[in-house]
């Protein structure tokens, strides 16, 4: 009931009705609640003085606020997530910060949305929900299931992905070329004679999935070579127990690729307790970019990508959802750092 209440306060103050609310059939299918959970919502949003409700009639709105999309003047925009910002790296920080920074430029206002029912299977109400509290006149998703990437897509929503789309999804995205460079990762390793090699990767994304396709590719095409593609939630214990698994004297990997750059941190110490050498023993890769990879010695073999172009071109396809460019794939360089070597002799 409070979170339809607030919904409804929310689009009250952005001016989505005027004169009456909705008729309770319409605002229940629009909020997804029931008729008695409707009438205590507006009950409580009447006692925030926002309508007066008098038996038998629509409930009479008594406020004159902004006009939907827009607040003090500015177009709205909202970033929509799943994950709380406190899990957020540094570098996913920074990305948010410059697009603030560029929509602020191009008169707009940026608003961070964190939902956690957005994990949920059936995210549809939640989506209403959050539709009617914010009313942006664009949205930027962030990491969303492939659930909610349909949901904007079906209803025609002006939504840009900030990351890949899954498949059978079509709406406006921005982001690395995660294939490409988990297939030029792979390239490396096989050029330096590993032909046993793992790739870590996290659960869930459409940008991780691609990159394992990509992974997968390169190593399916070469002859005698043995991979592996694990997913995992992103816990330090299952990493461990990932690699305790992987890692046996008889048919250990030589190479490692991980996905974000925070569990290099979870693998390198894992390798270090274990005893095995990098790069003597394995070489060692990331396809993420967080400033402390600077202090790490020795330094990693890792992509570098640009915070500012990635948020300049989020910029351009929020302005501009329905021109003939929706995807935009940009390209990350490769630094090869000091942890790629050739396996030992005995491999």
């Amino acid at each position: 009931m409070e979170q339809a209440a607030d919904a409804l306060c929310a689009a009250l103050q952005k001016g989505v009705w005027t004169g009456m609310l909705p008729a309770e059939r319409l605002l229940c299918r629009m909020l997804g609640v029931s008729r008695p959970v409707l009438r205590r919502a507006i009950h409580r949003v009447e006692e925030k003085g926002w309508v007066r409700v008098s038996r038998g009639h629509p409930a009479r709105i008594l406020r004159s606020p902004c006009g939907a999309g827009e607040v003090a003047g500015q177009k709205q925009v909202v970033m929509l997530q799943r994950r709380p910002v406190r899990d957020s790296s540094p570098w996913a920080l920074m990305i948010r910060d410059e697009i603030r920074r560029e929509l602020a430029v191009r008169g707009c206002r940026l608003e961070q949305v964190v939902d956690l029912r957005l994990n949920r299977k059936r995210p549809q109400t939640v989506l209403r929900q959050l539709e009617l509290q914010h009313q942006p006149a664009r949205w930027l998703l962030l990491s969303l299931p492939f659930s909610a990437q349909r949901w904007f897509q079906e209803q025609k929503k002006p939504a840009v992905v900030m990351g890949h789309v899954f498949p059978g999804i079509e709406l406006p995205s921005v982001d690395y070329d995660w294939r490409a460079v988990a297939r030029h990762a792979a390239g490396m390793f096989l050029g330096l004679g590993h032909l046993r090699a793992v790739f870590l990767t996290r659960s869930g994304a459409a940008g991780e999935l691609a990159a394992a396709e990509g992974f997968e590719e390169a190593f399916r095409q070469a002859p005698k070579t043995t991979f592996h593609i694990i997913r995992h939630s992103g816990d330090v214990d299952e990493i461990r127990l990932y690699l305790k698994s992987l890692f046996i004297p008889v048919s250990r990997p030589t190479a490692v690729l991980v996905s974000h750059a925070m569990d290099v941190l979870v693998v390198r110490d894992y390798l270090n307790e274990a005893g095995w050498r990098v790069p003597g023993d394995v070489s060692l890769m990331t396809m993420g970019e967080e400033n402390f990879l600077e202090r790490i010695r020795p330094t990693l073999a890792r992509y570098e990508v640009d915070s500012l172009k990635l948020a300049r071109a989020a910029c351009r396809l929020l302005e501009r959802p329905d021109e003939k460019r929706r995807t935009i794939r940009l390209i990350a360089r490769f630094r090869r750092g000091e942890t790629l070597g050739s396996p030992g002799k005995d491999f």
